[in-house]
């Protein structure tokens, strides 16, 4: 039992820190991680917009790929809340997760929320108008964190 799932978060769950898995559905995953984050938001953030994948120029896909990022974001956010304590302090890393701020904060405007970005922030100069659907909801979770 030591190496299941179980074996391991029981194992870890001792003292100051408990995991809490987010199951997300094999679908929205792929599409969230492998589409979205690294299709998306990787090239965007590091100015590479030739890596961008050319599906994203196609709104429907767009659209689809984003409200996948946007369930597993909502995912996150609320198994984070539900688990915090009053006197937690949650940080988020990187930007598979950049709306769960947002989602928190709505949901407890008293949770501090940190953010860490693990890559650069320099998008495109039309990556906010190019890609809008995406482009100003990540500007709007980002400003949500309060550290």
């Amino acid at each position: 039992e030591e190496m299941s799932l179980l074996g391991v978060l029981n194992n870890y769950n001792r003292g100051n820190y408990k995991l809490n898995p987010v199951i997300v559905q094999e679908e929205d995953y792929n599409v969230y991680y492998g589409g979205i984050s690294n299709g998306l938001l990787w090239p965007a953030l590091h100015n590479l917009p030739e890596y961008i994948v050319a599906d994203y120029d196609t709104p429907k896909i767009l659209r689809d790929h984003w409200c996948a990022y946007v369930r597993v974001n909502y995912q996150f956010a609320i198994d984070a809340v539900r688990n915090s304590r009053p006197q937690d302090f949650i940080w988020i890393h990187d930007y598979h997760l950049m709306l769960t701020g947002l989602v928190m904060q709505s949901l407890d405007p008293n949770l501090e929320v940190g953010f860490f970005l693990h890559i650069p922030f320099q998008p495109p100069e039309n990556f906010f108008t190019k890609y809008v659907t995406c482009g100003l909801p990540v500007l709007r979770g980002l400003l949500r964190f309060t550290k």
